[in-house]
């Protein structure tokens, strides 16, 4: 845990520490007023109990501050890759009591991905790609990218296509950017038909750009109402409003008609 981790959590921990210390003085207060001890042996006989109870005190307000967030970190500095992408993302949102800290983040995840996580692959290939937490590199956005899309991220073979659109020189023999969104398009559909919503959402953009494929803007802003649904994050749901937007009446009566 960093400095500025321990800036934020001290405070609490002490805050905690004294509301429990107050509770433990209001009901041994009342205990002595119950066996009828009074006036300096009451005295002694608190301060006495807070010597074991002070400590005792402060354990327990850390053990309920920082059980969960101490053992997320032994999980992943031991190398549990799930507990590795878990506090990347905790760093890269700021959750919790960690700062939001987006060159810790990408460390971690780069940790879980090289152990082969998948959603740690698409989301570093994603933070190389975009710059975040560090200098941009579509190379090695590419390559994790690939690593993700090899084990059947949807999303991920979406973002293999754009970073090749982009850089098409980065492409290898034989490789382009509609080949790759021709190949994903069909394992992607059969992924969508299963429920899969990163699948569904992926569709609907394939769908509604004509990604490795016919362009139909009615039935991909369909798939896509139907991902937002199960639910996105921010940015995705942006991307559904601004494909809604660019339908005109007739095709919203459309995709209303086609509404399962």
């Amino acid at each position: 845990m960093n400095s500025e981790h321990m800036k934020t959590a001290l405070p609490i921990l002490l805050l905690v520490s004294l509301l429990l210390l107050l509770g433990w003085s209001i009901l041994f207060g009342f205990y002595l007023n119950r066996i009828g001890s009074q006036g300096r042996a009451s005295v002694f006989r608190l301060l006495r109990t807070f010597r074991w109870a002070g400590p005792l005190t402060v354990l327990i307000s850390a053990i309920l501050l920082h059980g969960p967030l101490a053992w997320a970190f032994a999980e992943a500095t031991f190398g549990k890759a799930e507990a590795q992408r878990a506090l990347a993302m905790d760093y890269f949102s700021g959750r919790g009591l960690l700062p939001q800290d987006r060159i810790q983040a990408r460390a971690w995840l780069t940790r879980a991905a090289s152990q082969g996580d998948r959603e740690a692959e698409f989301t570093l290939a994603q933070m190389w790609y975009g710059g975040t937490g560090g200098p941009s590199d579509p190379i090695a956005a590419l390559r994790w990218a690939r690593a993700a899309a090899a084990q059947g991220h949807p999303l991920a073979m979406l973002l293999v296509g754009e970073i090749l659109t982009v850089r098409p020189g980065l492409a290898e023999p034989g490789e382009s950017a509609q080949q790759t969104y021709a190949q994903a398009r069909t394992f992607i559909q059969r992924e969508a038909q299963l429920g899969n919503t990163n699948a569904i959402f992926a569709f609907g953009r394939m769908l509604s750009e004509g990604l490795g494929g016919s362009a139909d803007p009615v039935e991909g802003y369909r798939w896509l109402l139907k991902a937002k649904a199960q639910g996105l994050d921010p940015f995705q749901q942006i991307y559904v409003q601004s494909m809604g937007q660019r339908l005109n009446q007739q095709q919203r009566r459309a995709v209303m008609e086609r509404q399962d």
